[in-house]
């Protein structure tokens, strides 16, 4: 992760990265305001 970010990797990339790995409903369940705060 550390090493994606490094490369320059957009948030909306990340995150499109993150959607594949996380379970939808879990997904859903992430408030965008939220997860923006997160990076």
């Amino acid at each position: 992760m550390i090493e994606i970010v490094e490369k320059g990797v957009t948030n909306l990339e990340l995150s499109k990265h993150l959607i594949k790995r996380l379970n939808y409903t879990q997904w859903k369940r992430i408030n965008r305001f939220e997860f923006a705060q997160i990076f």
